[in-house]
């Protein structure tokens, strides 16, 4: 397996959280990238939703490259809202993309 992803509606009702995963041994080749480039243009296919959202630990520099080359906007950082006692800093990055934005955005054709 090289990884998960998948679409989460835990960001209120117009919006969807992307979220991923990439096995150890397939890291840094594009697969997270690929796979929320595509996860977002699929996500605004569903009527009614205007942003999508990308979170990760703070001190994860790996996970804010994606949002990032994808042409996510920052926003401000935020407390994590994981389990206590699991791995992570506590605090989260969060990046946002608007429909109008992704629509226009260069990123978007990879």
């Amino acid at each position: 397996m090289i990884g998960s992803a998948g679409l989460h509606r835990r960001v209120g009702p117009s919006g969807l959280e992307i979220g991923y995963w990439v096995d150890r041994d397939h890291l840094r080749q594009g697969v997270a990238t690929a796979t929320a480039r595509a996860l977002t243009d699929l996500a605004f296919t569903v009527d009614g939703i205007d942003s999508v959202q990308i979170s990760h630990d703070a001190t994860n520099l790996a996970s804010a490259g994606v949002p990032f080359q994808l042409g996510y906007d920052r926003l401000p950082n935020h407390p994590s809202i994981a389990q206590p006692g699991t791995a992570g800093s506590g605090v989260e990055g969060v990046w946002l993309v608007r429909r109008d934005q992704w629509s226009n955005c260069p990123a978007r054709r990879g």
